[in-house]
């Protein structure tokens, strides 16, 4: 398989000529380079495309004018590296969008979690229309009472889960934001 790639006199352009903006890095900072091109030297693949150009066209003055260097696999790398630099932008983009998605969720949580001691509060204090002051009466209040605060503090645990839950999640995403983007 044979790429054209942006050269100029048999050198591939700089990452500044590229259209698309993208810049190179050394294979072996991709993530996923163990897996793709294991024929590729090491020491080959910890250059960047500068340093390769450079390489390239050492050797290619140093074999003489009729050399002619393979270029297919080095075509096939540069070919990868840019299409795998491609999709940093989306998942940057994607990743900004779940930090706000989860904020926006960890905001309903602790909005539940309030109108929930709103409404404890106000449970708390009610009669139901019986007279406390009559102790059968009393009794019942002091059962609902009960039944309500065993309730509420259920779901206020089941809230209070949900917002430790979030809170680990957006502490996971929020970490994203320090790998290093390579570009």
């Amino acid at each position: 398989m044979v790429l054209n790639l942006a050269t100029k006199n048999g050198i591939p352009l700089p990452d500044s000529a590229c259209e698309t903006g993208l810049s190179t890095i050394p294979l072996l900072d991709e993530r996923s380079f163990p897996s793709w091109q294991t024929d590729i030297p090491r020491d080959y693949a910890r250059l960047n495309v500068a340093e390769l150009s450079k390489r390239i066209s050492s050797a290619k003055a140093a074999l003489g004018s009729r050399a002619v260097i393979p270029e297919n696999k080095m075509s096939v790398v540069q070919k990868n590296r840019a299409d795998a630099n491609k999709f940093v932008p989306e998942i940057n983009t994607m990743r900004e969008a779940l930090e706000k998605k989860i904020l926006q969720w960890q905001n309903v949580i602790s909005k539940s979690r309030n109108s929930l001691d709103a409404a404890d509060d106000e449970i708390s204090d009610a009669t139901y229309g019986l007279d406390p002051k009559k102790p059968d009466d009393k009794k019942k209040i002091d059962q609902a009472e009960a039944l309500f605060t065993k309730f509420f503090k259920s779901v206020e645990q089941e809230y209070d889960d949900y917002a430790k839950y979030a809170a680990a999640i957006a502490k996971h995403v929020i970490q994203l934001n320090s790998y290093k983007n390579p570009q």
